[in-house]
């Protein structure tokens, strides 16, 4: 049996397994309040993103968005995308400097030395486009490229299947960016998660930008949308034996999010859907092009036409 591809009797639903984080919009589809048409689906909630890509037992998972952009151009095509965005935030978060450091704004980071966790990561992506809104471009900052803190941590997901611009250098073994930051090797590091101690009293690392969560509320306001870093993607062998799972998942997906909204009593700023966030899309594929992990323009819009061809959103 091919990989992914799912066995029916023609009496049962098809069980279908789909991997993602333990995201708090998913609780309504957990416990049930949300209808899966058609399916019996199994979510395991606490999957790590890269392993589940290969594991044969999962026919859909949560996947970086900037990566599934990546490989559906190089015509690696399969997985099918579908506009299910699991995970949104900003990036002006992300950069950090030494506690003592007299830097507190991002147009400073220019012709400085900076750290960063992974190269064609989404948040790093969207991080970095965040400095060139600053007037920073990729070219103004000297990049190492390395493990935060263990050095011995493998970066599955995060090692650059793009060539580096010669402004970009990669860590000797053994050493990690937090060391390097801490002495006086590199003005600032960018990295998803808060490096150890971050917004403890007497922290030795602390973000660059103090007021970060206004510096990102303007930047929403300006872009219009909170960037996503994480879709839903099917496999494509299951796509291809019953396209109509793609959209009985996105309206389990969807559902729980619009119920978990109504629970917040909150609008909804972050929708799924392919119309809702084409500008957000067509933005990181520009933001992929001119930094130079895509030779040419991505047609962003084109990386869900399979989706497209079956459900309208």
């Amino acid at each position: 049996m091919p990989l992914g591809r799912l066995e029916c009797d023609g009496l049962s639903s098809p069980r279908i397994t789909v991997a993602t984080n333990n995201w708090d919009h998913l609780a309504p589809l957990v416990r049930g309040e949300v209808s899966v048409e058609g399916l019996d689906l199994h979510l395991d909630r606490f999957a790590a993103l890269t392993p589940a890509r290969d594991d044969r037992g999962v026919q859909a998972c949560e996947q970086s968005l900037s990566q599934y952009l990546l490989y559906h151009a190089a015509g690696d095509r399969r997985w099918v995308g579908v506009p299910v965005f699991l995970m949104r935030t900003f990036r002006h978060r992300s950069f950090y400097v030494q506690r003592d450091s007299r830097l507190t704004r991002l147009p400073e980071l220019r012709a400085k030395r900076v750290g960063i966790s992974g190269w064609p990561d989404t948040g790093n992506t969207w991080a970095r486009a965040a400095l060139r809104a600053a007037n920073v471009d990729i070219q103004d900052v000297t990049w190492w490229l390395g493990p935060v803190e263990d050095a011995s941590y493998d970066a599955r997901g995060h090692r650059p299947s793009v060539d580096l611009p010669p402004n970009v250098h990669q860590l000797a073994d053994g050493q990690t960016l937090r060391q390097m930051l801490l002495e006086g090797e590199l003005e600032a590091i960018v990295c998803p998660i808060d490096p150890r101690g971050v917004g403890e009293a007497d922290a030795p690392i602390r973000h660059l930008l103090v007021d970060y969560e206004d510096a990102e509320r303007d930047y929403g306001r300006t872009l219009g949308f909170c960037p996503a870093h994480h879709l839903l993607a099917l496999r494509r062998a299951v796509f291809e034996q019953m396209p109509w799972i793609a959209q009985a998942l996105y309206a389990a997906f969807n559902g729980s999010h619009q119920r978990w909204l109504a629970d917040q009593l909150a609008g909804d700023r972050q929708p799924h859907g392919l119309r809702a966030n084409a500008a957000m899309l067509r933005l990181l594929a520009a933001e992929q092009h001119a930094q130079g992990l895509s030779p040419r323009p991505i047609d962003s819009i084109a990386a869900f036409a399979d989706f497209a061809s079956v459900v309208e959103t």
